[in-house]
């Protein structure tokens, strides 16, 4: 109250007013993420089933020491982990066609990351459009050795002794005991099996004609053995020659077929990028939303009701959203 008249005054979201500070700390902690960012690198990590590696291999630019017109070299950078392939998995549209990108709805790579500094050990998933963060490192899928394998092999086991036969189903790299306490491992598989003059097989191939499968199983007695299993149309062709039929089909115990695989590459090839700012982008981008939202949906508003000579008068101001505060202030007068 002063010189006759009444003032009443009211306000609220004050705070509104310092939204600008808090989006540009936003803005400057994206930044600082930025910067972070650019000092990191990228590099190309292959990864196989049961082998670990804790190098990456980077492209770098050798002007100096070029040995092509594009002065373009490789060199090794050390991790700080180990990363340690579990498995690789490719999902296929059509499963009686080849691995190529064209026939790919996924690829995924399982790995366990061992880290040097803290001991812990790590499993991780990748796969297309969902890449893996760990310590400041990225994991992308980026590519795949195009050779074929096989991530699982079902098998047709005949017992030569009596006869029965037995279906079993084996994962890369994996063994499973038959009904008789015989262990069966799975060592390797051929997608195109061919054979060269002295009999050996030939490997690597990207076509899946003559599927062969290698395994080796170990009895309860310690008897080992080492056998091939082809698929129907290859074993016949086999069978008819001889010299490859006493070879790959001579087992005194067991005689398997491969009745059905699951195709998959041989190796997976994954892009690690190191990008120390990620999550200072990340936390800038969180100020920057919320800041966002709480300066846009709130407003500072202000309201003077003055009482003067058996008037009263009434105004205020609103530094955004003007319609919604001219609603208030009618209720208010009403």
């Amino acid at each position: 109250e002063e010189e006759g008249r009444t003032t009443v005054f009211a306000e609220r979201g004050v705070w509104n007013r310092l939204g600008a500070y808090a989006v540009h700390v936003g803005l400057l902690t994206i930044f600082l993420g930025g910067f972070m960012t650019s000092r990191g690198f990228n590099g190309m990590l292959p990864v196989t089933p049961d082998k670990s590696a804790d190098r990456m291999i980077q492209t770098v630019f050798n002007a100096e020491n070029a040995s092509t017109d594009f002065a373009v070299g490789q060199r090794e950078l050390l991790l700080p982990f180990t990363v340690e392939g579990l498995d690789i998995q490719q999902k296929l549209i059509d499963k009686t066609r080849g691995i190529d990108a064209g026939n790919t709805l996924d690829w995924l790579t399982r790995v366990r990351i061992h880290d040097h500094e803290t001991g812990q050990k790590t499993d991780a998933l990748i796969h297309m459009n969902s890449p893996y963060d760990y310590r400041g490192y990225r994991f992308f899928q980026a590519s795949f050795n195009p050779l074929g394998s096989a991530r699982t092999v079902k098998l047709r086991l005949t017992h030569l002794a009596d006869g029965k036969t037995e279906d079993i189903e084996i994962e890369r790299n994996g063994q499973t005991a038959l009904a008789d306490g015989t262990m069966v491992k799975y060592i390797e598989f051929n997608p195109h099996a061919t054979f060269s003059q002295d009999g050996k097989i030939d490997f690597g191939s990207t076509e899946y004609e003559n599927p062969a499968a290698h395994l080796i199983y170990v009895k309860p007695d310690g008897t080992e053995g080492d056998i091939w299993a082809f698929n129907k149309d290859f074993s016949q062709q086999v069978a008819a020659a001889p010299f490859l039929k006493s070879k790959f089909m001579n087992d005194p115990s067991y005689q398997a077929m491969l009745t059905d695989f699951e195709k998959v590459p041989l190796a997976h090839t994954l892009s690690v990028q190191y990008d120390p700012g990620a999550k200072v982008v990340y936390v800038g981008f969180t100020i920057l939303c919320l800041t966002l939202i709480f300066v846009f949906f709130f407003s500072h508003q202000r309201l003077w009701i003055v009482v003067e000579d058996g008037s009263v008068h009434m105004g205020g101001d609103s530094n955004r959203n003007r319609l919604g505060f001219e609603d208030r202030a009618r209720k208010v007068a009403a």
